[in-house]
């Protein structure tokens, strides 16, 4: 019986691949996938499933870490437009509760201060907007392709990030809203 060397065992590999159309780039990708369902058969028939369930780990432990690094990416993002329009809404804050607190209300007064709490609100509003806006391209550059089509991770990715946002952007609200609330030209 004689033996193949390497190199001639490599040349009729690589020439089987050639004839079914894998260059050699591909070699490499078919091998390991050809490997991990090798492995997985072998899991599910001689080792009861193990390496599925440590699949399911690792795949549940890395979606968690994907999921976390969006939260944490639109934290950042909502913060920092916040911090962006903070001086104007704690400027707005202390300008209507410094009016309160003088204790010379009059109902002309009071409408000349609702109508400034809203129109600042209308412009920080949408200055926090065009912020959050911003910071959402910039931390959202790394997924940005060539093609104008969007990929299903691309989607998924920013979807979380939008829902993230909201969410913050709804805690922040619970926090303002009742500051706002308590002002003397919304009691009676």
């Amino acid at each position: 019986m004689q033996f193949m060397s390497f190199n001639k065992i490599k040349g009729f590999i690589e020439n089987k691949f050639e004839k079914l159309g894998f260059g050699k780039e591909n070699i490499l990708p078919f091998l390991i996938s050809v490997g991990i369902s090798i492995m997985f058969f072998l899991d599910s028939r001689y080792l009861n499933n193990t390496l599925l369930l440590i699949l399911w780990i690792v795949d549940t432990i890395i979606i968690g870490f994907l999921v976390s690094w969006v939260f944490v990416k639109a934290g950042f993002a909502v913060l920092e437009s916040l911090f962006y329009v903070g001086a104007e809404i704690s400027l707005l804050i202390f300008l209507a509760d410094s009016y309160c607190k003088t204790g010379m209300t009059s109902l002309k007064g009071n409408d000349a201060l609702k109508v400034i709490i809203v129109t600042s609100i209308i412009f920080i509003g949408y200055k926090f907007y065009l912020s959050l806006k911003k910071s959402l391209k910039e931390k959202l550059d790394d997924l940005n392709s060539k093609e104008k089509k969007w990929a299903w991770e691309k989607i998924i990715i920013v979807g979380l990030f939008v829902v993230f946002a909201a969410l913050f952007i709804c805690l922040i609200y619970r926090v303002v809203s009742p500051i706002m609330g308590s002002l003397c030209i919304y009691k009676k």
